[in-house]
């Protein structure tokens, strides 16, 4: 069984490797996405990726060049 992933863990994880995406999501939006969408079944890396598509698909964040 795969250890669930927090959300302090998953935002560490997202604000090193995406730094360039800004991350406006409150603790509560970013565990509702860990929820709502399984993101707990996949790998860190996964679920980070997947939270930044999301901020970039639904406009919620500004991407840095």
């Amino acid at each position: 069984m795969k250890k669930q992933i927090t959300v302090q863990e998953l935002k560490d994880y997202f604000l090193e490797n995406y730094g360039y995406i800004s991350l406006e999501l409150s603790d509560k939006e970013i565990y509702e996405k860990l929820k709502r969408y399984n993101f707990q079944g996949c790998s860190l890396k996964k679920s980070a990726d997947l939270l930044a598509d999301y901020i970039v698909s639904q406009g919620l964040g500004e991407v840095q060049e």
